[in-house]
């Protein structure tokens, strides 16, 4: 049993955890969602606080106004005093005028109230500190004592005949003895009164003016609480922001985006910084990575997978803008024997210099690359064969006139032979063109070297590449020609 009671213990409580994680996930993955808790938490705070001042307020009003009305009631006698010497003073009055010789037995009842009236007076009906007087019980000494002198002159009035001057001068004494004692309790009904009301209405603005001073200050702590959501969103959440962007940019492999933060002195500008030098150093690596995958690294022009990738596209793009395409394929003449008379040092200083003067002799839109070894092509989009074959003896005749000097002062040039191909837009592949020029470049070899050679000129001719030259397979048939004044040379046969 107690093993059962166990394992209900460690359900429950992965349950609670996992409704726990299930809460804290959305807290967990983001900072804004934080930020928007934070500031509905502050602001139903202050919300709560001004429901529980409203509620306190009001209670505390009603309470207050509760006594106001129970000292309203403690007024009744006073009332009731005001209102049994007004009847008293009528029953005279009638009777003094013979319209009602009852009088006398009505006056009986009057007087037993308006004493009885007068005796809640000293019995504490009427409470002081409610009225604001300090001395009721002289008040009802007094009253008692005018009462007893007015009942005096009631009974002379009730003595005389109704109707008769005596009766009537005797009722002069009546309101003379009643009129100051009716007086002073009005006097003092109505000030009591309005002393109960002026402190009503003063504890209503009390309350109207506190209810405004908190709600002022809910306003001004709801207001320091927006400024200081915005000053912090500005500080911490836009930076974050901007931080966050900078990584999904630099996750798309967008390595030129900066993050751009106005405040570069706190943590996260000091995190942007550090992200804008990583940034800078991935972008320098990116472009230093891509340049060694496409790029030759003797001679810095495009390699031969960039180049396969590029003729493609050229080759599609032709297609589509139905323009001609043409391709050269240009080879440095007995280049081996160079490296072997002079060093591969200086082949690599020639090859670097054949290439900067084919870049620096061809158009801006042309591809040029190095396919391999000492053999080089170019690109030439939207170029007839004519055209083409015009270039490629230009880059002869120029590649003929360019040199270098060895290690030994000595300057050699070189010459090439050119195959130029060119393709029709929706005729060949890039494969059928590349061997096109191909082949032509084995003729102009062949045909004797230095020499620009175009595809159609080979199309019915044998175009064997295993075959080597004869002067390939024989090197020493070729010879170093120095001249004895500029002390140059020239490779040739």
């Amino acid at each position: 049993m107690k093993n059962i009671s166990t394992r209900c213990t460690f359900k429950d409580s992965g349950l609670i955890a996992r409704l726990w994680s299930m809460i804290c996930y959305p807290f967990q993955r983001s900072i804004h969602l934080r930020f928007r808790y934070a500031f509905g938490f502050s602001a139903f705070g202050l919300a709560f606080i001004t429901v529980i001042t409203f509620v306190s307020d009001r209670m505390l009003l009603n309470t207050y106004e509760l006594n106001i009305t129970q000292a309203q009631m403690q007024m009744m006698p006073l009332q009731r005093l005001r209102e049994a010497l007004r009847v008293s003073d009528e029953l005279v009055f009638h009777y003094a005028n013979g319209e009602d010789q009852s009088a006398p037995s009505h006056m009986k009842k009057i007087s037993a109230l308006v004493e009885s009236e007068i005796q809640h007076l000293s019995d504490g009906a009427l409470d002081a500190a409610s009225l604001g007087f300090a001395r009721p019980a002289l008040l009802q000494h007094d009253a008692m004592t005018a009462w007893r002198e007015a009942q005096v002159s009631i009974d002379r009035v009730f003595q005389q005949t109704p109707g008769s001057n005596e009766a009537i001068k005797a009722l002069a004494a009546v309101h003379e003895a009643i009129d100051p004692i009716y007086v002073s309790i009005s006097e003092l009904h109505d000030l009591s009164m309005q002393n109960l009301q002026d402190r009503l209405n003063s504890a209503h603005s009390i309350v109207r003016w506190s209810m405004y001073t908190i709600f002022a200050a809910i306003l001004a702590g709801l207001g320091i609480l927006i400024g200081l959501g915005r000053i912090l969103g500005r500080s911490i959440l836009h930076p974050i922001a901007e931080l966050q962007e900078a990584a999904h940019k630099l996750a798309g492999k967008d390595f030129s985006h900066r993050v751009k933060l106005r405040n570069q002195r706190d943590e996260l500008g000091q995190l942007g910084k550090a992200f804008n030098i990583a940034a800078s150093t991935i972008q320098r690596l990116h472009f230093e990575l891509e340049q060694r995958s496409s790029h030759d690294g003797l001679t810095g022009v495009f390699n031969r997978a960039a180049f396969d990738a590029r003729f493609s596209v050229e080759c599609r793009n032709a297609d589509r803008q139905e323009r001609p395409l043409s391709l050269l394929m240009v080879d440095v003449d007995f280049f081996k024997r160079v490296n072997d008379n002079f060093g591969h040092q200086t082949g690599d200083r020639l090859l670097q210099t054949i290439a900067q003067t084919l870049k620096a002799e061809i158009r801006p839109g042309d591809v040029l690359a190095r396919y391999g070894g000492e053999e080089f092509v170019v690109i030439l989009p939207n170029t007839s064969e004519n055209s083409a074959m015009a270039i490629a003896e230009r880059l002869r005749r120029t590649i003929a006139q360019t040199s270098i000097q060895s290690a030994n002062g000595v300057e050699i040039s070189v010459t090439t032979s050119i195959g130029c191909a060119s393709r029709a837009p929706h005729t060949v592949t890039a494969g059928s063109t590349l061997e096109a020029a191909d082949a032509a470049l084995f003729r102009a070899k062949k045909a004797g070297r230095n020499r620009v050679v175009s595809a159609a000129e080979t199309a019915h001719s044998p175009t064997n590449r295993g075959s080597k030259d004869p002067a390939e397979r024989a090197p020493n048939k070729e010879t170093v020609r120095r001249s004895p004044l500029s002390g140059s040379a020239t490779v040739a046969e």
